[in-house]
C-alpha cells in the first residue's frame, strides 16, 4: 500500500512552520508575497521613478519580506530554496536595470546577494547574543575553558550534535 504523510503548517509571528520542519512552505509564502509586490515596482518604473528610488523601494517593501526572521531558517535552508528567494531579487533588478546582468545590477544598486545579506544578518545577531546584548544570551552553551594554547580555539563548549538539523541550527552553527 501507499502511505501518505500529512504535513500541516502554522504561522507563528509571520514564520510558516511545517510539521516536518522543512522550510518549503515558508519560502513559498514569502516569495509569493514578494512577487506580488514586484508589480508595484514595475508600475513605479513605468512612471519614470529614478533607479535609486526604485532600489530604495525594493529594499524597504520587497527585500524586507524576504529577510524577515531569516536567522530562523538561513542555516538550514537547502540551496534550491535559497535560489528561489534569490530569484525574486533577480527579477527586481531586471525591472530596475533592464539592460544589466544580475551581477551588474547588484553593483549598480550597491546590494549584496540575498544569501550574503542573510549570512551577515545572522552573524550580527549572534555577535549581539555572544556579547550579552540580547535577550537570547542565556541560550548559549557554556564558554569553553582551555588550558592549552591551540591554533584554533572555540569560544563556546559546543555539545555533540547527533543530527545535521541540530548542527545547522542558529545557535550551534555559530558557536563552532
Amino acid at each position: 500500500g501507499v502511505e501518505f504523510e500529512l504535513v500541516s503548517s502554522a504561522k507563528v509571528l509571520g514564520v510558516t512552520i511545517s510539521s516536518d520542519l522543512k522550510w518549503s512552505a515558508h519560502i513559498d509564502s514569502i516569495t509569493t508575497k514578494a512577487a506580488k509586490r514586484l508589480y508595484l515596482l514595475r508600475q513605479l518604473k513605468r512612471a519614470g521613478i529614478a533607479p535609486t528610488d526604485l532600489v530604495l523601494f525594493y529594499c524597504s517593501v520587497i527585500r524586507s519580506v524576504l529577510e524577515y526572521a531569516c536567522q530562523v531558517f538561513h542555516g538550514s535552508l537547502p540551496l534550491y530554496l535559497s535560489d528561489e528567494i534569490e530569484r525574486i531579487q533577480r527579477r527586481a533588478l531586471r525591472i530596475i536595470f533592464p539592460a544589466c546582468s544580475y551581477r551588474e545590477g547588484l553593483v549598480k544598486a550597491s546590494l549584496p546577494t540575498l544569501y550574503d545579506r542573510r549570512s551577515h544578518l545572522c552573524k550580527g545577531l549572534f555577535s549581539n547574543i555572544a556579547q550579552g546584548k540580547h535577550k537570547l544570551s542565556h541560550l548559549l552553551p557554556a564558554r569553553s575553558q582551555q588550558n592549552y594554547h591551540l591554533r584554533s580555539t572555540r569560544e563556546f563548549a559546543v555539545p555533540v550534535c547527533k543530527t545535521n538539523r541540530y548542527r545547522d541550527s542558529f545557535i550551534i552553527s555559530h558557536c563552532t
